[in-house]
């Protein structure tokens, strides 16, 4: 069988729940792993995204939760808006800090991962 780069592979029709996907897994040990993963895992993992949902309980500029801890944010959706990090918050372990956001008490929002 003759060796076929990755960027000369065709692009799949549509993708279907008989498609596996080839991973590699860093092992942490200086060694990789090859998987098979199926479609099921790859939507699996998708729908799990980690999220919280926040009641803010006083108005501050900062924002502090123990979900923010072990989670770095990408996105924070509250009132039909969605703040972005870097652009309209930063992230310092446990803490959110605006950077042209509020926080208003009893806010209501979605910390997205």
């Amino acid at each position: 069988m003759a060796k076929e780069k990755f960027s000369q592979l065709p692009i799949a029709p549509t993708l279907t729940s008989m498609d596996y996907f080839i991973g590699i897994r860093d092992n942490n040990d200086g060694t990789f792993s090859n998987y098979l993963f199926t479609y099921a895992q790859i939507a699996a993992l998708a729908a799990s995204g980690a999220n919280a949902i926040i009641t803010v309980a006083e108005s501050s500029p900062s924002l502090t939760d123990s979900f923010f801890a072990d989670h770095t944010i990408s996105l924070i959706i509250s009132n039909g808006q969605t703040y972005v990090a870097s652009i309209n918050f930063t992230q310092s372990g446990d803490t959110i800090t605006g950077i042209d956001i509020q926080f208003y008490e009893n806010q209501i929002l979605q910390a997205r991962v």
